[in-house]
């Protein structure tokens, strides 16, 4: 079993009110931010937000429109919170631990390591519609930030790269500087396994590998 990363589809729950009310001659639009690349054959963060895009569009007989942001246009994914919260974009998508540390900390509990040993056991135990103790989070989420979780989409297993040496045992990492991301049980677990965590936002990564 290895260490997954974890990402979560958010809107405000005020688009939620104004999307079920809505006069039938208006058009509303939601902004929509993510950092990677709008690839969506190459990057599931684009095919999620594609399908996100023409699927509302659809359901909503025309009445929502989606303004799609990604590659980090709107700033990176603090800035995409502090934006959702403010109002100013309606939908994001950001890795768990980030909004688990900005809004909501019971959230961390899905980036803890070695919970899940497949792809399939993650999503079944993460489905907020069908696993009772995820919807009573996503409710106690929504109820306390205003924010609604609409899933919560596994990104990868993680895997460990340096430019220094091998790591084939956990003594073989004690002391070497690994990127993490600004989340808590990421860099609690590189403290437990002896390394140096480097908490860096993936929009300045390339740099700080370039830089050492």
């Amino acid at each position: 079993m290895r260490c997954k990363a974890f990402k979560v589809l958010v809107v405000t729950l005020v688009l939620l009110a104004t999307i079920t009310v809505m006069a039938k001659e208006k058009v509303y639009v939601l902004k929509y931010s993510w950092i990677s690349p709008l690839e969506p054959f190459e990057q599931c963060s684009g095919a999620y937000a594609t399908v996100f895009k023409n699927e509302l569009e659809r359901l909503s007989g025309g009445r929502v429109k989606v303004e799609l942001y990604p590659s980090a246009q709107l700033g990176d994914q603090r800035a995409s919170i502090e934006l959702l919260v403010q109002g100013m974009i309606q939908g994001a998508d950001v890795a768990s631990g980030v909004f688990a540390s900005l809004m909501y900390p019971p959230l961390e509990i899905v980036d803890m390591p070695f919970l899940f040993s497949s792809y399939e056991v993650a999503y079944l135990a993460l489905d907020p519609y069908t696993n009772p103790f995820m919807k009573k989070l996503v409710e106690d989420c929504a109820k306390k930030t205003g924010v609604r979780i609409l899933n919560i989409l596994p990104f990868g297993f993680r895997h460990i790269l340096n430019s220094k040496r091998p790591v084939r045992t956990p003594d073989d990492l004690k002391g070497l500087k690994i990127r993490t991301m600004e989340i808590v049980p990421h860099i609690k677990m590189m403290e437990a396994l002896r390394a140096t965590p480097v908490p860096i936002p993936w929009t300045e990564l390339y740099t700080s590998l370039q830089t050492g």
